[in-house]
């Protein structure tokens, strides 16, 4: 499969993971591991991306599911669940870039947000929006 391919499938993935994060507050678990199975499968048959970048996507996804077990879902298992399936469909470099971009915009937001005083530091936003963000950014940006 052609790396557009799987751009579209992240972008699709991520829609869904955004609407039902706005509308429910909840990331489809199911549809992470679904995507997960997914994106070993493809590899595994294509050989389209190496063996240590989709390691380093499941560290990357790995770390963030620790850090949901050891914050006690202050980022919570679907989110990390999607960093997983992000870093397994696209690697573990890309992953990375969307994932610091994430942030980046959620924090930009954030602040402006408690400047404005439409939110305190004790707020809590839907994250899958930015992580939508930040991988459309990562898409213009290597394009």
């Amino acid at each position: 499969m052609g790396d557009k391919m799987y751009w579209i499938w992240i972008m699709i993935f991520l829609c869904i993971c955004t609407f039902t994060d706005i509308k429910k507050r909840n990331v489809c678990g199911w549809l992470c591991i679904l995507n997960i199975v997914a994106a070993i499968m493809l590899h595994t048959i294509f050989r389209d991306i190496s063996g240590k970048s989709l390691i380093e996507g499941a560290i990357i996804g790995g770390i963030f599911l620790i850090i949901s077990v050891v914050t006690r879902e202050k980022i919570g298992y679907g989110d990390s669940l999607v960093f997983l399936a992000i870093g397994l469909i696209m690697g573990g470099e890309k992953c990375f870039v969307i994932i610091l971009w994430s942030f980046l915009l959620c924090s930009i937001f954030s602040l402006v947000a408690i400047i404005l005083k439409k939110t305190t530091f004790k707020s809590t936003v839907a994250f899958m929006p930015f992580v939508l963000a930040g991988a459309l950014v990562t898409f213009i940006s290597t394009q």
